[in-house]
């Protein structure tokens, strides 16, 4: 497994401890008929 590492500065909020792509994966589970990530430039939806 790789470290991961980040900086937490001092607001109120905390941060969600996963990568990009493991909350894009996340949320993609909770709503499969959902657009996730569009690049136009790409033609990627």
């Amino acid at each position: 497994m790789v470290p991961f590492s980040y900086i937490h500065g001092t607001g109120d909020v905390r941060m969600l401890g996963e990568t990009i792509g493991g909350c894009l994966n996340r949320i993609t589970e909770q709503h499969p008929d959902q657009l996730a990530v569009v690049s136009t430039p790409q033609r990627v939806r």
